[in-house]
């Protein structure tokens, strides 16, 4: 269905927006409601004047050529503009207290504990769940816990790496695993 088009710099309609999330959902499982738009357009806007294109249209087509050549990087680009990354150490900490209770039950009918941190961004929350497995292990000498993080941008993915991050100071008095 064809709605009221934006009044932008860049020619973008309801038909693009819908071609580039499925394109995205079909390739990344990632989904971008309707309510998106003009997210996905404000993303995108900077890559557009790079590649000096002025239709969403044309973009989309760039990327749907390059995936069917095999190359990813384009879309890769596009995953990166229009993903969120928010996080820092210890970001919802009501998680972690489950996390602890988790962990005892678990422990007590499984020899090893696997856990998935999908969407982990700059990686502050492994490095949370980490912690917290630590103080865990260290009481429960016997337990084998293997945490694997993963995000779909590969620019946090780069910072990750590094394991570098900044505590806010109110954090570190609130947070014993953080002093």
């Amino acid at each position: 269905m064809e709605g009221l088009q934006l009044k932008n710099e860049f020619d973008y309609s309801d038909k693009d927006f819908w071609d580039i999330s499925r394109l995205v959902t079909e390739h990344s499982g990632i989904e971008l409601p309707e309510s998106k738009k003009s997210l996905v357009y404000s993303r995108l806007v900077r890559r557009l004047r790079t590649l000096n294109i002025m239709r969403f249209s044309e973009y989309y087509e760039l990327v749907k050529a390059d995936l069917s050549k095999g190359n990813e990087q384009e879309f890769l680009t596009l995953i990166n503009a229009i993903t969120t990354n928010v996080t820092h150490l210890f970001r919802e900490h009501h998680h972690f207290d489950h996390l602890k209770e988790h962990l005892k039950l678990l422990s007590q009918t499984q020899d090893k504990i696997n856990i998935w941190s999908c969407a982990a961004s700059i990686g502050a929350e492994p490095w949370s769940i980490a912690m917290v497995v630590h103080e865990f292990c260290k009481e429960n000498p016997s337990c084998k816990v293997r945490i694997i993080a993963s995000d779909i941008d590969s620019e946090v993915l780069k910072q990750a790496q590094k394991g570098v991050y900044e505590v806010n100071p109110e954090n570190v008095k609130a947070n014993p695993y953080l002093k």
